[in-house]
């Protein structure tokens, strides 16, 4: 009998919860109608109206309700005189993706793809219950020869009319091209406590060769050192020190160019072979001179126009960075220009401060280069910190005579070019926000949702090089189909490759 009335209790009790909870939720909906209802309502004007998502324009000439703005859902305004705008979508550029075994070869090759050069009316009116639909166009099919063009997302240009806040979804496809270039510039720390890591290097030009051209047949390498600022404290100022700061050591400078990139690994060791350390007084070095020189100075280094690019960081000490540059009474700032003369030292070294964290990750983000900072253990941390302010960088460790320097490379790049966010939201004043798509070497289809926002004009997304950009509004990437690792803090890939790029 007790247990009979605790079981009747039990249900009574449950019953109560569950209706408790229908109400809540019937609450909870009617006072998100009322909301929606209330916000068209406050819209006065047409065209403040017609930019709010789910409201419709009243355009009946004897209307006599108290807003000519209504949510769209509802039936307060004849279905002839409705207006409420559908979500358009133009297609500007759909060039297929490139042939994989075509790119492998390095040579031209024959490509083919849809383009559109029309664009319809801005708007098109309709009754408030098609608000949600939206059109889609595109253009007659061509085909054209290009040698060096390689395209690996598809659609690369759309435009877009949406209402603010309005989401909308994109049927993009991309696809890994085999034997896409890839361009490594290995700069390297010479102070004298790198002369072993110095003299392994010399020794696996030829391994890391053939290593990266398993990967593609289509491979530049380059090489370049640096020591520091030539001013006290940085350096020994003392006339003998400057000539010769330690044993077998040549003077100190700041940076220098010892080899374009370029396909030649013999000469790859020779050169960091004949390369001779230098000497220093102070622990951090003057890598960030260097790595600006190296990214800035784009013909003089050698980098492609359409190549995976990455610059290869080792050293086994810290760095200095702006404002360090007034301890050796350095005050102008520096410019994030072009200063290599025509043996490729750097000209400015003693004229310019070192430039800053933010400068190094725009010049990086400006001109889609990958760092990996390749760091001795005690430094490991201090640069781990370090990439979580540059775009597209990463840190590994560093055995103490760079013997594991092929292996380590070998698994950034995949890391780097395997690991992105799978999704991320920008406001339209925002700046190059990365969202990379896994790339495999078959064909696959993603969606692409784009929310238009508040005060913006239409989007419209480009891809130069492969990369899909929205001038204005903000992405994300639906991942249901998609196999994507997330990577918090190595979000970033080059933006030259399987990456939606989001500047705005």
């Amino acid at each position: 009998m007790i247990l009979e009335r605790n079981r009747r209790s039990q249900l009574a009790l449950l019953l109560i919860a569950l209706l408790a909870a229908i109400a809540g939720q019937t609450e909870a909906q009617k006072a998100a109608k009322q909301t929606a209802v209330s916000t068209c309502a406050s819209k006065e004007k047409c065209h403040t109206c017609i930019q709010t998502e789910g409201c419709a324009w009243c355009m009946q000439p004897d209307f006599k309700g108290q807003s000519r703005c209504y949510q769209n859902t509802s039936l307060l305004c004849p279905e002839e005189f409705a207006y409420s705008p559908i979500t358009l979508e133009e297609i500007l550029v759909n060039n297929k993706l490139t042939n994989e075994n075509k790119v492998a070869g390095g040579g031209g090759y024959s490509m083919s793809g849809e383009s559109s050069n029309t664009w319809s009316s801005s708007y098109s009116e309709s009754s408030s219950s098609s608000s949600s639909s939206s059109s889609s166009l595109s253009g007659s099919n061509y085909e054209f020869r290009s040698a060096g063009e390689i395209v690996q997302i598809q659609p690369q240009s759309i435009r877009l009319a949406l209402r603010v806040n309005e989401k909308h979804n994109i049927k993009i496809r991309y696809s890994q091209a085999e034997g896409y270039p890839v361009d490594l510039y290995y700069l390297m720390d010479l102070s004298k406590s790198m002369q072993d890591d110095k003299d392994k290097l010399s020794t696996l030009g030829d391994k890391l060769s053939e290593t990266m051209k398993r990967i593609t047949n289509n491979f530049h390498l380059g090489f370049g050192s640096f020591v520091d600022k030539v001013l006290m404290p940085y350096v020994s100022t003392i006339p003998k020190k400057l000539e010769h700061p330690c044993e077998d050591c040549k003077a100190p400078y700041g940076y220098h160019n010892h080899m374009p990139l370029n396909n030649n690994t013999e000469s790859f060791s020779n050169e960091v072979k004949n390369a001779t350390v230098s000497g220093n007084l102070d622990a951090p070095e003057g890598g960030f001179d260097a790595i600006m020189q190296a990214i800035a100075c784009r013909s003089q280094i050698g980098w492609r126009q359409q190549a995976r690019r990455l610059l290869v960081f080792s050293t086994d000490a810290g760095f200095h960075y702006a404002g360090d540059g007034k301890l050796g009474g350095v005050i102008a700032p520096n410019d994030g220009e072009c200063h290599l003369n025509e043996e490729g030292g750097y000209t400015h070294s003693t004229l310019q401060d070192y430039p800053s964290i933010s400068q190094i990750n725009q010049k990086v983000k400006d001109n889609a280069i990958n760092i990996i900072f390749a760091v001795t253990s005690n430094q490991l941390s201090v640069y781990e910190k370090l990439v979580e302010h540059i775009q597209g960088a990463s840190a590994a460790k560093l055995d103490n005579d760079s013997s594991n320097v092929v292996e380590l490379v070998k698994e950034e790049y995949a890391e780097n070019l395997l690991f992105g966010r799978d999704e991320g939201q920008c406001h339209w004043r925002c700046e190059n926000h990365l969202l990379l798509v896994l790339p495999e070497q078959r064909t696959r289809t993603a969606d692409l949702q784009v929310r238009q926002p508040e005060g913006g004009p239409a989007s419209e997304l480009h891809s130069p090089d492969s990369v899909a950009q929205v001038s204005r509004g903000s992405a994300r990437l639906d991942t249901d189909d998609l196999h994507l690792a997330r990577r918090h803090q190595r979000g970033h890939a080059n933006p030259a490759e399987y990456a939606v790029l989001v500047s705005l």
